[in-house]
């Protein structure tokens, strides 16, 4: 899957996905100037949107201030927090570069900026299941099929040898073969 921009190219990198002191960010903090516009960077399903966050008002949504997550049913997870403004709501379907909210300084934020991650879980702003996101939206990297959707083939190619290995046991090729011919 490849990924756009969620500034449509705009902005300075603030922060890196690194550890800081005691803490790990997991995400990358991306500055444009307050109110401009962040898009979806793929298409999928919103999944959380939460919003009633002012500047200034750091715990709000656990310092996320206003955000939203987007599910991309392929195993991956994109959020976007610090909103000022918030246009998604949760259930939404969105495609890549609609727009989902403008950059802002909600929750534990120093300054507006959109603090951006990309996951393989929901659990925002915790190492596990973090992904370094700057490969994916500077140096043009595309995600590989997700480990969730590579058993899911797995299975599912079980299922239908089993299907086809019960239908040939029962004779049914045969059948089917001696009424095409004609015996």
């Amino acid at each position: 899957m490849k990924l756009t921009h969620p500034l449509k190219n705009e902005g300075v990198i603030t922060s890196t996905y690194k550890w800081r002191g005691n803490h790990f960010h997991p995400g990358i903090d991306i500055a444009a100037g307050m109110g401009t516009q962040i898009v979806a960077v793929a298409s999928g399903i919103v999944v959380q949107a939460k919003q009633g966050c002012n500047v200034g008002q750091a715990y709000c949504n656990k310092g996320l201030g206003n955000y939203c997550v987007i599910d991309h049913k392929n195993g991956y997870y994109t959020a976007y927090a610090h909103l000022t403004d918030l246009h998604t709501k949760e259930g939404q379907k969105v495609r890549g570069g609609d727009v989902i909210g403008t950059e802002g300084s909600t929750g534990y934020s120093t300054g507006s900026h959109l603090h951006f991650e990309l996951r393989t879980d929901l659990n925002l702003v915790q190492k596990p299941g973090s992904l370094d996101p700057y490969p994916y939206l500077y140096e043009g990297k595309e995600l590989p099929i997700s480990k969730n959707n590579y058993l899911f083939e797995i299975v599912a190619t079980i299922l239908v040898v089993g299907l086809i290995a019960v239908i040939y046991k029962r004779g049914v090729f045969t059948k089917i073969k001696s009424k095409i011919i004609g015996q």
